[in-house]
């Protein structure tokens, strides 16, 4: 095509099309099916999470203090949290995360200041290639699959995640692993 719009749309569209290619290639290779188990302390896995934020400049706050061994798959909850943490500061510009225990659980939440996300859609954007805002798509590496893959390897661990808008403004991303 002639150098123009048309051919500046289609080159746009085949690079996110690449984009969710690699994004799904990786996932689909990922070694995360072959981690082993291994003891993690998960506070200190939140605070190193946090302070990477925080040395880029990010806006993130860690709220959890102790100690707490988790027998886990490290780089496969380090994933999730990544994304959690990322999305908070990607559409909202900051995060607070937190833990908490108890008898039946560990409860791991990201919670941001941004707008949220419409109720009927807290469910939809679990889904794969699912986005909200269409306009997205044309951020680097962004094309869907984030939150899709958090719950398919929180899953994974025998746990679960949801979002939910905070009363007082933003989102709320609260994962509870079992004991």
């Amino acid at each position: 095509l002639p150098e123009g719009e048309d051919k500046a749309r289609m080159q746009q569209t085949l690079q996110q099309m690449e984009a969710m290619l690699n994004a799904t290639l990786s996932f689909a290779r990922d070694d995360h099916h072959t981690e082993p188990s291994r003891n993690v302390e998960l506070i200190s896995l939140l605070n190193s999470l946090c302070d990477d934020y925080v040395d880029a400049g990010h806006p993130v706050e860690c709220r959890a203090e102790g100690k707490l061994i988790y027998p886990c798959r490290p780089a496969m909850l380090r994933r999730v949290l990544q994304n959690l943490i990322g999305n908070a500061v990607k559409y909202a510009g900051n995060a607070v995360v937190s833990l908490s225990s108890d008898a039946h659980a560990i409860h791991l939440t990201v919670e941001d200041n941004g707008p949220g996300i419409p109720p009927p859609m807290l469910e939809s954007v679990f889904k794969p290639f699912f986005r909200l805002d269409e306009a997205r798509n044309t951020e680097e590496g962004s094309v869907g699959l984030g939150l899709s893959i958090a719950r398919t390897l929180i899953h994974q661990l025998g746990g679960d995640i949801r979002l939910e808008n905070r009363e007082e403004g933003g989102l709320r991303a609260r994962v509870s692993l079992p004991r």
